[in-house]
C-alpha cells in the first residue's frame, strides 16, 4: 500500500472518530442519531471501495478514469439514497437526527475522497 493510500485511510478514520464523538455527545441537536455506527461503517466502506477502485483505474487505464469516476459517484449516490430511506423508515422518531448525521458524514467523506483523488490525478 502506498503512502497516499495510508494517508487516506488515516484521514477517514480520524473523520469517523470525530463524527462518532460529536454524534454521541449530542452536539448535533436535541435528539441523538440512533444509527451512528452503521452509518459510519456504510459510508466508510463505500468511500474506501470507490477510492481504491479509482486509484487502480488511474494506474491501469488513465483514459477511462473520468468515466469510472462518474459511474462510481452515481452508484454511491443511489446506494446512499436507498440506505437513508431505510434508516428513516426504520426509525421515524429520530429521522431528522439520523438524516442530519448522514448528510454531514457523507459530505465530509466525499470531500476527503475527492481531495485525495484530485491529488493523485495531478501527480
Amino acid at each position: 500500500m502506498n503512502r497516499n493510500a495510508v494517508s487516506f485511510l488515516l484521514f477517514i478514520v480520524a473523520i469517523d472518530s470525530i463524527l462518532y464523538s460529536v454524534a454521541k455527545s449530542g452536539l448535533l441537536g436535541t435528539a441523538a442519531p440512533t444509527y451512528v455506527s452503521m452509518t459510519l461503517v456504510f459510508l466508510t466502506f463505500n468511500t474506501c471501495v470507490i477510492y481504491f477502485l479509482l486509484q487502480s483505474v488511474k494506474k491501469t487505464e488513465p483514459e477511462l478514469f473520468i468515466r469510472h469516476y462518474r459511474t462510481s459517484i452515481s452508484m454511491k449516490l443511489m446506494t446512499s439514497c436507498f440506505y437513508i430511506l431505510v434508516v428513516v423508515l426504520a426509525d421515524l422518531p429520530h429521522a431528522n437526527a439520523n438524516a442530519t448525521f448522514f448528510l454531514i458524514a457523507y459530505i465530509l467523506q466525499t470531500a476527503t475522497e475527492v481531495g485525495f483523488l484530485f491529488r493523485k490525478v495531478n501527480e
